[in-house]
Parts: structure tokens; C-alpha cells; sequence
């Protein structure tokens, strides 16, 4: 074996480069959450003379052959799916050794599900309702609602729906439900918004009041 196939077997490595962070990426390293836009820099000993890169995302060229150095690219992390993905850096010398360098990024889901909608009330008894609504989308999927009561979170619950018990009549209790999804990310609040009121009356946005425990309006 030739001595710079020797030294390129051992030094290649590509850099992912962060606004205002740079990390020096190797095979191996533990994977490393990406978002928007990374610089991606392979490099390798002075000592060898590297006439050529490639970089590829999960076996796929991304790019175009690179033959004239500094060998780097910008790649948008923002244009591919949320995820674990493998960033490879294939280098060649001017004998033709190839060498390769790959790395697991996790790319970062900022895309919020979308508002739950359709919020819908159904009296049970003269302290409990239900509280319905249509379900909501996600680029990679909802993983639980969440249901506020007077602008604070009460609970999470994985159905479009959510039953609320020992309502006191006479007090105001307004409701909203956004959604979730496995990253954090969260919705939008939905617009429609249920109140118990004086006497345990429930209104949604002017209809008439109903009394709780009865379906008929007044």
C-alpha cells in the first residue's frame, strides 16, 4: 500500500459547519441534531493531494462532483424530511484510492401541526362536558392535543377529544386546544372558544346559552 493511500485511509474527515459553530465531524461520532442551512467541508492531510469530493445524503449524490479545492457545499437541511439521516464525504487522490467519511445527523422538525379544528361542547351533567374536535395534521404526525382551560394548560390527551369534570356553576371557564407533535412543536390555539358562565351556562362565540345538564336553548 502506498503511503498516501496509508495517510488518506486515516485522515479524511468533512466538517459540518453551524452558524457561528463549527464542529469537526468524524466516522464514528455520535449523531448531532442539524438545522437550516450547514456548511459541509471535506479535507484531508496536506500531505496528500486530493483531486476530488463527493457528498451524499443516505447513498445519493448531493451535488454535483467537486474537483477544485477548497471541496465544500452548503447543504438546506430544510428541504429533507425530519429525521436520522447519513452525511458521506468520498474523497479521491491523484493515484485514484478512494476514501470515505460518513456521519448520522438528525435532522430537526420545526414544522407545528396544524390548528385543530371544528371544536365542538357536549353537556353531560350540570358539572361535566366534552369536548370534541376534528383532528389535526403533521409533516411527520400529532403525537397528543392539548386542552387549556382559561389560558392554562390542563391536560394532554392522545383523541381529538377531552372530558372536563366539577365545573362550577357560576364561574367562567373558557376553552381552547392546540396540537403536538414528537418534536415539541405546537400549534396554533384554535379560534373557537366555549364558556361556562353565571348559572353553568355554556355559549360558543354568541349561540344561545344552554344550561348544563339540559339540551334544550334558551
Amino acid at each position: 500500500m502506498s503511503q498516501s493511500k496509508a495517510k488518506l485511509q486515516k485522515v479524511v474527515t468533512f466538517l459540518l459547519v453551524f452558524p457561528l459553530t463549527f464542529l469537526l465531524v468524524e466516522s464514528g461520532l455520535a449523531a448531532v441534531t442539524v438545522n437550516g442551512k450547514i456548511y459541509l467541508s471535506a479535507r484531508a492531510s496536506k500531505s496528500i493531494h486530493v483531486v476530488s469530493a463527493q457528498f451524499q445524503l443516505d447513498g445519493k449524490n448531493l451535488g454535483k462532483l467537486d474537483t477544485s479545492p477548497p471541496f465544500r457545499m452548503v447543504w438546506n437541511s430544510n428541504t429533507t424530511s425530519p429525521g436520522r439521516h447519513t452525511i458521506t464525504a468520498i474523497t479521491r487522490d491523484y493515484l485514484g484510492n478512494e476514501r470515505t467519511a460518513s456521519y448520522t445527523v438528525i435532522v430537526a422538525d420545526r414544522t407545528p401541526p396544524t390548528t385543530p379544528k371544528a371544536l365542538q361542547v357536549r353537556v353531560l351533567s350540570s358539572s361535566h362536558i366534552r369536548l370534541s374536535w376534528k383532528p389535526a395534521g403533521d409533516n411527520v404526525g400529532v403525537t397528543s392535543y392539548r386542552i387549556y382551560r382559561n389560558g392554562v394548560a390542563v391536560a394532554n390527551r392522545p383523541m381529538p377529544r377531552f372530558f372536563d369534570k366539577g365545573l362550577m356553576p357560576g364561574t367562567y371557564y373558557n376553552y381552547t386546544v392546540t396540537a403536538l407533535d414528537s418534536s415539541g412543536n405546537e400549534s396554533r390555539r384554535t379560534k373557537s372558544v366555549f364558556s361556562v358562565g353565571p348559572g353553568g351556562r355554556v355559549s360558543h362565540y354568541g349561540m344561545p346559552f344552554i344550561t348544563l345538564g339540559q339540551m334544550n336553548r334558551r
